[in-house]
């Protein structure tokens, strides 16, 4: 080796090539085919699936969210009860359609640990209920901001009605962490 008999080699100098990313037990002709799907930008049907689902549960996750907001405090009395369950109601098929997509990519998901539940629109609609904000919070946050004890208020309101914010308050809350 010192004498130098092995410099005339083909990659002589270069690092050996990447192949501790490839799985032994695939062969070399589906690594490669999948090495080049990837390469242009083909995912497996289950991962668009998976984004699909997980974008779709958000929605509705803020859906409930949004409809949330027009209800008092919980416990709710029984008239809202009764408005909440039919708003939530609203969307018993949105959750079919997911549950839907949910059965398919358990279908062809490959990895057994990768399955998901399927969504209970009950427990999505409580899990809201409790820890959403309703009408009374919201309304309480914007007079806390209204109502600072700092000298230059952040929010004004003119005799008019008009609503303008002072830019110079709002660094100094920023800076002084108020």
């Amino acid at each position: 080796m010192s004498k130098g008999e092995f410099r005339n080699l083909k990659g002589e100098g270069k690092p050996l090539s990447n192949n501790q990313n490839r799985n032994p037990y695939v062969d070399f002709i589906t690594h490669k085919l999948n090495e080049i799907l990837i390469e242009n930008g083909f995912s497996p049907e289950w991962i668009t699936l998976h984004k699909e689902i997980q974008d779709n549960k958000t929605r509705l996750r803020n859906d409930l969210l949004t409809e949330r907001k027009y209800f008092g405090p919980y416990p709710l009395s029984v008239e809202e009860n009764i408005k909440w369950s039919d708003r939530v109601y609203k969307y018993k098929e949105e959750v079919d359609k997911i549950n839907k997509k949910i059965t398919q990519y358990n279908l062809v998901v490959p990895i057994v640990n990768k399955q998901m539940l399927h969504i209970r629109l009950e427990s999505e609609a409580q899990k809201v209920l409790l820890d959403g904000k309703n009408c009374n919070e919201i309304l309480q946050f914007d007079t806390n901001m209204e109502r600072r004890s700092d000298s230059k208020p952040v929010i004004q309101t003119s005799s008019s009605g008009e609503v303008t914010v002072n830019l110079f308050s709002i660094f100094d809350c920023l800076f002084k962490g108020k």
